[in-house]
């Protein structure tokens, strides 16, 4: 089992799906692009950083909480997560290949946004900064959504809770909008959203903001321990076996 398991897994939810179903990605570009598009249209060229920083976060969480609906699908309509239990394959794995499988759906949109993203730095470390926090993000998602998934009824409580979590994490948040116009008094709450921090530090990557080195180490130390605690949540908390 292990990585092979979840690449497998990755391939047939994914891989397979978009080469099958070439029109799912009329879906997989609808919102991201349709924000870019109005940011551009509305603002103009000069909004284009932010857009670009919005719409790359709202396509890894758009896989991270796509976790969620099929696998409440997998395991309430079609049954075939019972097969996966009764076999070696480990939540962890299990949840991984789900997730793998959702960012291979998405790596088109990705890869279209991550060129202009990249353009805006090319240095190393801002590439790997425009990798490694989407990543992070894609990551704290999957393992959230994993874990609220085996406690979900039916697979339209499934797909409308996350729908709830998308809206929570890329469009409440200060992602496609500058957090300095959040009042004070609601900025905690703002900090607290994880994707708060990911469009930060990928805003300070392609100079939308200038932040201190302190915020970039609170931002980068934060989506660590987000990291941590979602993985937990979805290892030790989710509740892989029916009583």
């Amino acid at each position: 089992m292990g990585i092979m398991s979840v690449l497998i897994l990755g391939y047939m939810y994914g891989f397979l799906w978009l080469r099958r179903n070439l029109l799912s990605m009329v879906w997989l570009f609808s919102t991201p692009f349709t924000i870019l598009f109005l940011f551009y249209t509305i603002i103009g060229e000069k909004a284009l950083p932010t857009a670009f920083v919005g719409s790359y976060i709202m396509i890894f969480v758009g896989a991270g909480v796509s976790v969620m609906g099929d696998i409440v699908w997998i395991k309430r309509e079609i049954k075939l997560q019972d097969i996966f239990v009764a076999s070696p394959l480990s939540a962890l794995e299990y949840m991984a290949g789900i997730a793998l499988a959702e960012l291979f759906f998405s790596a088109p949109g990705i890869i279209l946004l991550f060129i202009p993203l990249m353009i805006m730095n090319s240095s190393l470390s801002g590439i790997i900064t425009i990798i490694v926090v989407p990543i992070f993000t894609w990551v704290i998602v999957s393992a959230i959504s994993f874990y609220i998934s085996t406690y979900v009824p039916n697979a339209r409580n499934g797909w409308q809770i996350s729908s709830i979590l998308s809206l929570i994490l890329t469009i409440l948040p200060p992602i496609f909008y500058p957090i300095e116009i959040i009042p004070e008094v609601l900025k905690p709450l703002a900090y607290l959203i994880p994707t708060t921090h990911s469009a930060q530090i990928l805003k300070q990557c392609v100079k939308v903001v200038t932040l201190s080195s302190n915020e970039i180490l609170m931002s980068w130390a934060y989506l660590i321990l987000f990291l941590v605690f979602s993985i937990f949540l979805a290892v030790k908390m989710a509740r892989w076996r029916e009583i």
